[in-house]
């Protein structure tokens, strides 16, 4: 084999090895529809049950209210009676009450986290307010907000 041979398949071999890697890199990641555990305990929320059975009304016990102090979330990636990720917090505007939504964000799919009373996007820091709506894009549609109540001092949710 003369040395132009040898470079020629030399090249084509260096060329198809590494077609796979800028496959890779080009393509985008599919998002998690699990939270790390470093998240969530860095941010002091709470996982919640999600084995449970729904009461009589459909709701499900996914914590205590004492779980919610401080500002602290309830979270769960597998809430037992819906889709997503399900957060639940003491609602900002009636300190007696708790808003729950579906965290998941509209934009990427990636998992919101409760910071400084909003929910904010780690992958493209889209902002949304306790209700769920829209504060600031990348996103435009809002999460889904499940029904929730306190009941003796535990916090239920009722899918939607």
């Amino acid at each position: 084999m003369d040395r132009r041979r040898f470079l020629s398949w030399a090249g084509v071999g260096v060329f198809a090895t590494s077609l796979p890697m800028v496959i890779a890199a080009c393509s985008s990641p599919s998002p998690t529809a699990e939270p790390e555990q470093s998240s969530a305990a860095s941010n002091g929320s709470t996982p919640a049950a999600g084995g449970a059975q729904p009461n009589v009304e459909g709701f499900y016990e996914v914590g205590s209210k004492t779980a919610l102090a401080n500002g602290a979330a309830i979270t769960s990636a597998k809430f037992a009676g819906g889709s997503g990720t399900l957060v639940v917090v003491q609602d900002p505007a009636n300190p007696e009450g708790i808003v729950a939504l579906n965290a998941t964000c509209t934009h990427k799919g990636c998992t919101v986290e409760w910071k400084d009373g909003a929910f904010v996007c780690p992958c493209h820091a889209a902002e949304f307010g306790s209700n769920g709506t829209v504060k600031k894009g990348p996103a435009k549609e809002p999460l889904a907000v499940f029904e929730a109540k306190l009941e003796g001092g535990k916090v239920f949710v009722k899918p939607s």
